[in-house]
């Protein structure tokens, strides 16, 4: 499938990673109450009892429901980075790599990276040992996915 031109792309605003499609950044915040309260996991269950077996039993409030992020749609612009090849992954519809930074170990973002944009950057600038790579980036987007590619010259 061709690339098309990616003006914004889905970011995951707590991780800063990179999402591989936008319904992947619908991840569990917190919960509410009806009336707008913060709860607590321990505070959605209404009652909690032993029943005549010795099992516990737990009665869930109805006034309450997940509060889960969106994605945070960032304009499309290049970025330069070193990044390693973690691992690989298989997609709805093809196998994808995830590339983490290599400077700091304490920064856990991560950006998928389709296999045939891996093939066109390993042919054009190469791959160093260990699967670092380094330069300027741009997210492309297959279908409804995205990910990494290099940025081209003139962008």
């Amino acid at each position: 499938m061709a690339k098309t031109k990616v003006l914004t792309a889905p970011w995951d605003p707590v991780s800063g990673s990179l999402l591989h499609y936008e319904g992947d950044g619908r991840r569990f915040s917190h919960y509410v109450s009806d009336a707008g309260e913060r709860l607590e996991r321990s505070d959605i269950w209404q009652t909690t009892s032993e029943n005549e077996n010795g099992l516990i039993e737990k009665v869930v409030r109805h006034d309450w429901k997940l509060v889960c992020t969106e994605p945070e749609w960032r304009d499309n612009v290049p970025f330069h980075a070193s990044l390693r090849i973690k691992h690989m992954m298989s997609g709805r519809s093809a196998k994808y790599l995830i590339l983490g930074p290599v400077n700091s170990p304490l920064d856990t973002r991560t950006y998928p990276m389709f296999v045939a944009d891996l093939v066109d950057l390993a042919f054009r600038r190469g791959i160093d040992k260990g699967g670092i790579m380094s330069g300027r980036w741009m997210v492309s987007r297959r279908g409804q996915n995205y990910g990494l590619r290099a940025a081209k010259e003139d962008e």
